[in-house]
């Protein structure tokens, strides 16, 4: 049976797999990778569907409402987190939206086929660091994103009770301007301007959590640079902890406001 879904897609891509799969210890961390991404999936009301293919974790949600995206935003951060802070896995990817086709075969296997898929992998290959972004098909479905996570810059009464109505957003996603692309002319740096999903356990809920989270996640991120075995693959690692620094230092401020504290 074949049946058309609108929804949001996540095409996670496992890095270094191949190696990863060559190690002796791989055989002891699966079974924690499944469970990994099948906890963060499978909660309630959470209306997603998840396919494993070596190297890869496609993550599906049936609709377009703005809790679809929500569910799947956070099982992609609690993914991401746990991969790389438990078992020293890094995940990055690219999440899409639009329609798209579900196979169901007699012997209980899943196929899903797309164009959101599709977006999601190209978008994927294109980046050169650790993070997921979300495409613009996402922003196009939704647009509202663009103010559900802004967080502004002077934090005063009005805007700290604002910034706190619009939890758990800008926990989830950040706004970054120099997501690195990789090289197509070894003269001109390819930086892409986009949201990303950021890194933190499920049932994160206040910025004193992130921040307790992004601290691990960045002091992960620290040990594996020294472990990566070329200088361009140690600036992945770089990347991507410029971008949570970024985040850090952002909510440390907010935090730290007078107003902000009267709020909580």
């Amino acid at each position: 049976m074949k049946m058309r879904i609108e929804g949001y897609v996540a095409f996670l891509d496992i890095l270094g797999f191949s190696k990863i799969v060559a190690n002796d210890t791989f055989h002891e961390r699966f079974g924690s990778y499944i469970e990994i991404i099948r906890t963060a999936v499978s909660f309630p009301g959470s209306n997603l569907e998840f396919e494993i293919t070596s190297d890869s974790v496609v993550i599906y949600s049936s609709g377009l409402k703005l809790s679809h995206l929500k569910n799947l935003l956070s099982a992609v951060s609690t993914i991401s987190f746990r991969l790389l802070t438990e078992i020293q896995i890094p995940v990055r990817g690219a999440i899409s939206a639009g329609k798209y086709w579900r196979f169901d075969s007699k012997d209980g296997h899943l196929m899903f086929s797309g164009a959101p898929i599709v977006d999601a992998v190209e978008y994927e290959k294109e980046q050169s660091w650790i993070g997921i972004l979300l495409t613009p098909k996402v922003l196009e479905q939704v647009p509202e994103l663009q103010e559900l996570h802004f967080i502004p810059q002077k934090i005063d009464q009005e805007n700290a009770h604002a910034l706190h109505s619009k939890l758990p957003w800008p926990l989830l996603v950040w706004r970054h301007e120099k997501i690195p692309f990789r090289y197509r002319n070894i003269s001109i740096d390819r930086l892409f301007a986009g949201i990303v999903v950021v890194p933190s356990p499920a049932n994160c809920e206040t910025p004193a959590e992130l921040l307790t989270n992004l601290n691990i996640y960045i002091k992960k991120l620290q040990e594996l640079k020294l472990l990566a075995p070329y200088p361009e693959t140690q600036q992945k690692y770089v990347a991507t902890m410029i971008c949570l620094e970024q985040i850090r230092k952002r909510w440390e401020k907010v935090t730290a406001e007078k107003c902000w504290l009267e709020q909580n």
